[in-house]
């Protein structure tokens, strides 16, 4: 994923994340993780991984056309370079940058399920939506994603999540959402959170988020999330909540239809993706859209597209039905 349309210079950016430029000022049109996305005026910021690091291929980024890298202080000759103490922090910093030039309205998805089909059901159901094509919900695909964002998008979907405490706190100056939505609270990664508590703590730091302003969309059954604190509050649920789902059918393929309700107003929908779990993820979706001011029957028309992403209860009807949802491995998934 690569960022379009930036108006900045390597200068900007070096003093934006407290680094320092060695070599030419030059302009740059996007940012990028990926060797291999490099077009003119890219800014490459090389990223150490389990498998990769992006710090051997700086020279070759610059080769292809790169504006500049963003590296490790020592780590390379590659001209020009902003020089950093560590770039993943950076390539936060330059998130940062782009959050606070982008004027509409945020939504921040997280949860131990659903986030990835809550934010394509946002994404299809706001006419203007920005969302991320795939999963990108950690500490460099949050970044990239706001990096990404164009001038002209009405709202921006980000999708977040947590390995462990901290996690979700970090990303904060690169998120800074106005609605944030926690699908669930299910038994997944206690070998890093610790515990049940630790993992609602964990969770709930993207309401900590939130400014004055700011709206917790949350699961109505779940108390460990209802806590003190919370600027304003739009709840979800079956049988309670601000936004509900009610008459629940599934058809062949299990895609359900179900009524979508919020105080008097009431619209059927019916979605194009499977499970009926789905009918609760677009609950959260609805309350996130009711926040920033979306009619909910415009909404609810719009929802029947949503295409899901893959591996995520595809299911290929023929001679013999197969059922494809070996996107993750957590048993309540």
């Amino acid at each position: 994923m690569i960022a379009a349309g930036l108006g900045w210079m390597l200068s900007t950016v070096a003093s934006g994340v407290g680094g320092v430029l060695i070599g030419a000022d030059a302009a740059v049109a996007s940012v990028t993780t990926d060797s291999r996305q490099i077009s003119p005026g890219s800014l490459f910021v090389a990223i150490e991984g389990e498998r990769f690091d992006g710090h051997d291929f700086a020279q070759a980024a610059v080769a292809e056309g790169a504006a500049g890298v963003v590296v490790q202080q020592g780590r390379t000759t590659a001209k020009p370079r902003i020089e950093v103490a560590g770039t993943l922090q950076a390539l936060l910093s330059i998130g940062a940058m782009r959050r606070n030039e982008l004027g509409m309205p945020v939504i921040a998805v997280t949860g131990s399920t659903g986030k990835t089909s809550t934010k394509d059901l946002l994404a299809a159901g706001i006419e203007g939506a920005w969302a991320s094509p795939r999963s990108y919900n950690n500490e460099i695909g949050v970044p990239l994603t706001v990096l990404s964002t164009p001038d002209d998008a009405d709202v921006l979907v980000l999708e977040v999540g947590s390995r462990g405490p901290g996690h979700i706190r970090w990303l904060t100056e690169a998120v800074r959402p106005d609605v944030s939505i926690i699908t669930n609270l299910g038994v997944v990664h206690l070998e890093t959170f610790g515990s049940e508590a630790g993992l609602a703590d964990a969770k709930f730091e993207l309401v900590e988020m939130l400014g004055a302003d700011g709206v917790a969309v949350l699961p109505a059954d779940e108390p460990r999330l209802l806590r003190e604190g919370i600027p304003s509050l739009m709840t979800f649920g079956e049988t309670v909540g601000d936004v509900r789902v009610t008459d629940i059918v599934l058809d062949d393929a299990g895609r359900p239809s179900f009524f979508l309700r919020h105080g008097r107003d009431s619209h059927r929908v019916e979605l194009s993706v499977s499970g009926r779990h789905q009918a609760l993820n677009a609950a959260a979706a609805a309350a996130a859209a009711a926040a920033i001011g979306v009619d909910l029957g415009d909404f609810a028309s719009r929802l029947g597209r949503t295409g899901g992403s893959d591996w995520r209860m595809d299911v290929h009807q023929g001679e013999i039905t197969v059922v494809n949802d070996a996107y993750n491995a957590n048993p309540q998934s």
